[in-house]
């Protein structure tokens, strides 16, 4: 079975959505490009980013910087300057805060430029432009690049350009793959996995509804279950209920399960049929919600197509269920149209 068809810009544009950056991912020419390569067009959009960065210049923050000074400045080291019989040179070991360059986001910026650099399929002359604006990062020091680094952006960082920087500087170095016998890196082409290409689906439609349906409160809403257990009252042993997506409007509510699968049909004897488990996964979601009184509850599983365009609408036990496909080959603008057209009959 085929995988979902999506040119590589448009996984390029679900990624800028599920980052909350679209309007910057828009920003750079994707035209340059070359090849089909998502490793190219990250390169690509690095470098222009960066490039734009350095002409406005790099931000400054305060490091706490130490060094051997005549006089004080900031505070003093006083066991390191009597050590040092620094005190009768009328010297002292100061620690003080330096503007610099050398901050967090730049240093994780330069690094990811280090293994942009060392990738073994990515084009070159995108590798020779990273090789050049690495060069220019000057008093900037390189890093180990871990998770926690990028966690810690989240919480210090306020310039949204940075942040988008940072995104794809994240993505490049969770899907490197670093060759232990000759050291060589290689961009794991994660469009291939099913799995992560599912949880990039849900995250793009979660953001595309959030951002573009317009007087719609979209969620991801926290089921119970009806049920209760002796030997386990809390029920904390039954799995958690989550919708990828709930969206109310006008007294109607609409839970979306973003499915991505390299078919939409199980087939046995010759026989198409809906996967079950989906239809039965967002049956139950659609029971166990508890929506206010007068609300009307309808369901929508949403499949990448493969294929045949599908549209089909069933009622069961009373809801309203919609089995959809949207075709992500095809120019992003025709997306972003059938995306909302869909959506808001959905809601209707």
């Amino acid at each position: 079975m085929t995988q979902p068809v999506i040119p590589i810009r448009n996984i390029y544009f679900m990624l800028a959505y599920a980052w909350n950056h679209l309007q910057d991912a828009k920003l750079v020419n994707l035209d340059a490009v070359p090849g089909n390569s998502l490793l190219n067009i990250l390169g690509h959009v690095l470098n222009k980013s960066v490039l734009y960065l350095s002409r406005r210049g790099f931000e400054l923050g305060y490091c706490l910087h130490t060094e051997l000074i005549s006089g004080i400045k900031g505070r003093v080291n006083f066991t390191q300057s009597l050590n040092g019989f620094h005190l009768i040179q009328g010297k002292t070991v100061s620690m003080f805060d330096e503007l610099t360059p050398d901050t967090l986001e730049n240093k994780i910026i330069k690094t990811t430029l280090t293994t942009l650099v060392k990738q073994n399929k990515l084009d070159h002359k995108i590798r020779e432009e990273a090789r050049s604006i690495r060069a220019k990062m000057l008093g900037i020091n390189e890093i180990v690049l871990s998770p926690r680094y990028f966690n810690q952006i989240k919480t210090i960082s306020s310039n949204r350009h940075y942040k988008f920087i940072i995104s794809i500087c994240r993505l490049i170095n969770e899907n490197t793959i670093i060759n232990q016998k000759d050291g060589s890196y290689r961009f794991y082409d994660f469009e291939r996995d099913e799995r992560k290409m599912s949880l990039l689906y849900q995250d793009f439609l979660y953001k595309f509804c959030k951002n573009e349906l317009q007087n719609v409160h979209t969620k991801r809403s926290y089921l119970d279950w009806n049920a209760y257990s002796e030997s386990d009252p809390s029920l904390s042993l039954l799995p958690r209920m989550e919708t990828d997506i709930t969206l109310s409007h006008n007294n109607k509510c609409l839970i979306v399960d973003a499915k991505y699968y390299k078919s939409i049909f199980t087939n046995r004897k010759s026989t198409h049929k809906f996967h079950s488990a989906n239809l039965y996964q967002l049956m139950n979601y659609l029971m166990a919600y508890n929506p206010k009184y007068g609300v009307k509850t309808s369901g929508l599983l949403l499949y990448p197509q493969v294929g045949t365009t599908i549209k089909h609408r069933y009622n069961i036990n009373g809801f309203d269920i919609g089995l959809y496909t949207i075709d992500l080959d095809q120019e992003w603008e025709n997306i972003h149209q059938d995306l909302l057209t869909l959506l808001h009959e959905c809601l209707e």
